[in-house]
């Protein structure tokens, strides 16, 4: 999370948080008539920003001041129920009508309500945030779909600026249960979440790279609503 924060605003604060210590505790030796270096101010500004780092130290800073949610960036720390919208649904229906299992019809031309419902699955979903890394994992608990696991290998989150909003850029790879001619075990894919405080909720585009040598490469809309406030993970 700490690359989200401009360098030269960083330095800053470290700077000044150092400063702010070494003047404070200079003030007490003076008062208590003792002697002190400059090394033991530096020593006990890092061990304090160090202490704000840990995550259940910067998690409840967070709690106290909901707007460093806004300023720097949200926690998203916990357990979210997952909805994906995919056109796997649109591929399937193209398959049939090209082996003449349904009527023929022209994607190019149709009316959208000539289209197949785009198919929507429910998953599961962990998110682990510190201030140097990220990881996400969602699983399929109820096994109704091929989807197995999907686990993000690279997470770029992104501030909000004014009116625009803050989230998560992000490559997944992605295990299926099935494999065979028109379908894959293993694939990779990337998302693109933006993050709504009002709601806290997560929502945005997705994209694989799914049997693209046969066109059947998937795309969708990806929605994250935190499971239950009450049930977040512990502070790792």
């Amino acid at each position: 999370m700490y690359r989200i924060i401009p360098h030269k605003l960083l330095y800053t604060i470290i700077a000044w948080l150092i400063l702010g210590v070494y003047l404070g505790i200079n003030s007490i030796a003076q008062w208590l008539q003792a002697e002190l270096r400059l090394s033991s101010a530096i020593t006990l500004g890092w061990l304090l920003i160090s202490a704000l780092l840990i995550n259940p130290v910067w998690r409840w800073v967070w709690r106290r001041v909901p707007a460093l949610g806004r300023w720097i960036f949200p926690d998203l720390n916990g357990e979210w129920d997952v909805e994906i919208v995919s056109n796997h649904s649109i591929h399937r229906q193209l398959a049939d009508a090209a082996a003449r299992r349904t009527e023929k019809f022209d994607i190019d031309l149709c009316p959208d309500c000539d289209l197949a419902p785009l198919m929507a699955v429910h998953l599961k979903a962990e998110i682990v945030q510190t201030w140097f890394k990220f990881e996400i994992v969602l699983e399929n608990p109820a096994g109704n779909t091929p989807i197995r696991r999907s686990e993000v290998v690279s997470v770029d989150p992104f501030r909000g600026d004014g009116l625009k909003r803050g989230g998560l850029y992000y490559f997944f790879e992605q295990e299926n249960e099935t494999a065979g001619q028109s379908d894959e075990r293993y694939f990779y894919g990337a998302a693109r979440v933006e993050y709504d405080p009002r709601s806290d909720i997560l929502a945005g585009l997705f994209w694989t790279e799914r049997m693209w040598h046969r066109g059947l490469n998937t795309a969708g809309k990806i929605r994250y609503r935190r499971a239950n406030a009450a049930r977040n993970l512990p502070a790792r």
